[in-house]
């Protein structure tokens, strides 16, 4: 199920899934992996991918528009722990921006 917020932004069924599926990672949610999971697949992403996502910084199977929304999630979910910009500055792109990039 597509996150109503990120529908209303047009984001990718794909894209969305990911973004909950990392987000479920940071909180070490068990219940909250495994259904993104299962919607990241209906969504059609791909194995490599999912296996991937947890160091989405250090690989290149993610296109610059999913490392954008990863870096925005993560922020947003460290937001207590960290300062925004240190995080999201590599990978920064404005989230309306993010379904228009390659």
């Amino acid at each position: 199920m597509v996150h109503p917020m990120m529908a209303d932004l047009g984001l990718e069924k794909s894209l969305s899934a990911l973004i909950e599926l990392r987000v479920s990672q940071i909180n070490q949610c068990a219940y909250c992996v495994n259904l993104h999971l299962s919607d990241a697949r209906k969504a059609g992403v791909g194995q490599k991918k999912l296996d991937n996502l947890i160091v989405w910084k250090h690989v290149d199977v993610f296109t610059r528009a999913e490392r954008g929304a990863f870096a925005w999630a993560e922020a947003l979910t460290f937001w207590p722990l960290i300062q925004i910009t240190g995080l999201c500055a590599p990978h920064y792109v404005p989230i309306t921006a993010i379904r228009t990039l390659p």
